[in-house]
């Protein structure tokens, strides 16, 4: 079974900024999600799994 996890980009970024700090999350905003972005797009690899889900913090 392949499975395709997205997150809420605002929840993206302020783990980002906790994780790297805020001087690198401005990287990561700029430079590698639209990388990221990109790579998922042109390998379809949403469309590849069988089940796809969005993450948050609410529970």
């Amino acid at each position: 079974m392949k499975v395709f996890l997205t997150i809420d980009p605002i929840e993206q970024i302020q783990r980002i900024e906790k994780r790297n700090g805020s001087e690198k999350a401005v990287e990561f905003q700029k430079k590698w999600i639209p990388l990221e972005e990109l790579y998922f797009e042109k390998c379809r690899t949403r469309s590849r799994c069988d089940v796809c889900f969005t993450m948050c913090d609410e529970m």
